[in-house]
């Protein structure tokens, strides 16, 4: 429950407008919204359980717009509107069911299958790509890691996108404890975070510090991270995969 509050009904604000997030919402189900919501009309005739069901799945599809609008944020947005679309795919598919019946004699079930094989190869596919693409490829990285992990044994800090990618990819090479993330870890005394990572960056308490690019994958962590190597001068780059860097402290080497 604490993570569905924190990571989707609690989000904390920021500053996307509201129109952008609707706007956004749109292009990612536009299809599946479009037909859910035409199952509100095309549904009079039936049931009352009938229409009572339909309009609720209907609907699921704008809860998580209007949430997220509500605290003008698009973060993991593509990702959360998948959950209302879930439901309102059965509306939508609803109406094409009965758009199917039209001419049970002349092909109509087929004919009604092409705007969907239309959205899903013109718009579902490139949408898909481009999303999948935001991430950068952490492949060069997790090819590196045994032989960094083999010279470097101890502790390792990264960066909260790598913290389980790395994790789970170092084969076994490093129990969970030994990695840390820059947006979680915390020393005694200081709150988790910039303040601890930058107490233990200041001490050379991790053998490895492993960073996304610069100005790209990076969260504004990473490179604060980054600013405090530097500050605290004795590190050197012992790695560097298509951007993805591993630092260690002299003291480590």
């Amino acid at each position: 429950w604490a993570g569905i509050m924190v990571t989707t009904l609690a989000r904390p604000p920021a500053a996307s407008s509201p129109l952008s997030v609707l706007k956004l919402s749109y292009l990612w189900t536009a299809l599946i919204a479009v037909l859910a919501l035409a199952s509100l009309f095309i549904a009079r005739r039936e049931r009352p359980a009938s229409r009572w069901l339909l309009a609720a799945l209907a609907l699921a599809v704008l809860l998580v717009p209007a949430e997220q609008a509500r605290v003008d944020t698009t973060v993991s947005l593509h990702k959360h509107v998948v959950f209302g679309a879930w439901f309102a795919a059965m509306a939508a598919g609803y109406v094409l069911a009965r758009l199917s019946l039209v001419d049970k004699t002349r092909g109509w079930a087929a004919v009604v299958s092409i705007p969907v094989l239309a959205a899903l190869l013109l718009d579902g596919l490139p949408q898909a790509t481009s999303l999948f693409r935001v991430w950068p490829n952490a492949t060069p990285i997790v090819t590196a890691l045994p032989g960094l992990l083999a010279r470097h044994p101890g502790r390792y800090l990264t960066s909260s996108d790598l913290y389980q990618v790395l994790g789970y990819y170092d084969g076994g090479r490093a129990s969970w404890p030994q990695w840390q993330s820059d947006l979680h870890f915390q020393v005694p005394g200081a709150p988790a975070g910039l303040a601890s990572d930058r107490a233990a960056i200041t001490s050379g308490y991790f053998s490895l510090v492993i960073i996304g690019p610069e100005g790209g994958a990076g969260t504004a962590v990473d490179q604060a991270v980054r600013a405090d190597m530097r500050r605290a001068g004795g590190y050197r780059l012992v790695a560097d995969a298509d951007g993805f860097e591993a630092w260690t402290p002299a003291a480590a080497s």
